[in-house]
């Protein structure tokens, strides 16, 4: 009698431990009922150039981008650079740098601002912090998010790059 009660509980409790095994996933169990913590995505848009601004303009002006995505709180930490003076002879922004922005668009497509950078000054580079709806969060980790400065010059943008996961 002992060991037929025995065996129903040994039953009972790993029928329990399967259970929240399949609900979390077996790779993500850990034993407190909770999945694992999704890692940091880095993100980098290297090679901004007026070439990807749909209908660019002739600009030789060249900037960079680079982030840190947290998809446990949808914080996106990030930052922009180009060169404003005689750092570089042929990626020379022209002045004054007007608007950064953080777009949904597949390359080739322009699309709606995500997120403006909220300070354009001075020393390079700038950085922002914004947090990601799910939707957004999607085109992002799909590569279908870019960055644009935008000048006095060249309104609709000088420079201008994917955001892409590394």
């Amino acid at each position: 009698m002992l060991n037929k009660l025995t065996g129903c509980c040994l039953l009972a409790l790993s029928s329990v431990a399967f259970s929240a095994c399949d609900q979390f996933g077996l790779e993500d169990w850990r034993g407190n009922g909770q999945p694992a913590p999704r890692p940091k995505i880095a993100l980098t848009s290297p090679n901004m150039d007026a070439r990807q601004v749909v209908l660019g303009p002739p600009s030789r002006a060249v900037g960079s981008f680079s982030g840190l995505y947290d998809p446990q709180t949808n914080v996106l930490v990030s930052t922009v650079a180009y060169y404003t003076s005689g750092e570089s002879i042929t990626g020379v922004i022209s002045q004054p740098v007007t608007e950064v922005h953080l777009h949904r668009g597949a390359p080739g497509t322009n699309g709606p601002i995500v997120f403006s950078f909220p300070s354009l000054t001075l020393p390079l580079p700038i950085g922002a912090t914004v947090t990601l709806s799910e939707a957004d969060e999607e085109l992002l980790l799909n590569n279908d998010m870019y960055v644009d400065v935008h000048t006095q010059i060249f309104p609709q943008g000088e420079v201008r790059g994917p955001v892409l996961r590394q």
